[in-house]
């Protein structure tokens, strides 16, 4: 004869049993979204630098970095490309220049303007392998502080109020510069309309160093001189 301890006990097994049949996952209503699961990482393909992303500093311009060589991965994507024909042929295009082993330049990779003698938004000059001078000539491009041509003096002041060096020039030029640890910045003011100094040159070079105009060889700052 079972007991009324007995009765209890098996009354609470049977309920345990039943809430564990019961326990078994609802399926999702045709309203409910199904569980997502994470996509895989997608990785973007390279791309060249746009213009206006190129930051002027002493250290160099974008990837170019005063003392290294100009980095070469793909023509397609790299700023600064080494034509080694470029100036096989006189400043005019009329006839070849004299045989020689340096036809070669180094010349920005975003094009150049029809309507300037400019080879392109920047010139470099490269010396032993190594970028030495970075020539700026357009506006679009600028430093951190938005320093760019065209500029006057008290707008180049108000950007960089105390961290240019002024070194005055005999020939009517201001030079202002932004001193780096690799290289630095010089602004050259040219009095272009009387009273008013704006900045006609912008060039990123050794400290200290004295910016060439020119240079032995036919492709100085992407510029073919001609013999």
């Amino acid at each position: 004869m079972m007991t009324k301890v007995g009765l209890a006990a098996l009354f609470l097994g049977s309920l345990l049993l039943t809430g564990c049949a019961g326990a078994t996952q609802v399926p999702p209503t045709a309203g409910s979204s199904p569980p997502t699961t994470p996509s895989a990482n997608v990785t973007s393909e390279p791309v060249k630098p746009a213009l206006e992303d190129l930051v002027i500093e002493p250290e160099g311009l974008g990837p170019l970095r005063i003392g290294e060589a100009p980095p070469v991965t793909d023509p397609a994507l790299d700023i600064l490309v080494f034509d080694p024909d470029g100036c096989k042929f006189a400043p005019d295009g009329s006839a070849e220049v004299p045989e020689s082993s340096d036809y070669g330049v180094w010349v920005s990779n975003y094009g150049v303007d029809p309507s300037t003698n400019l080879p392109g938004p920047f010139g470099v000059f490269v010396d032993g392998g190594v970028v030495n001078t970075i020539g700026i000539y357009d506006q679009t491009l600028t430093t951190a502080a938005g320093a760019h041509l065209g500029m006057t003096r008290d707008e180049l002041l108000a950007a960089y109020p105390t961290a240019l060096d002024l070194e005055t020039l005999n020939y009517g030029v201001d030079n202002y510069r932004l001193r780096g640890i690799a290289g630095d910045v010089v602004f050259s003011l040219w009095e272009n309309t009387p009273g008013v100094f704006t900045v006609n040159q912008i060039n990123v070079s050794y400290p200290g160093f004295a910016v060439p105009m020119g240079g032995s060889d036919y492709g100085s700052f992407g510029i073919c001189y001609g013999p």
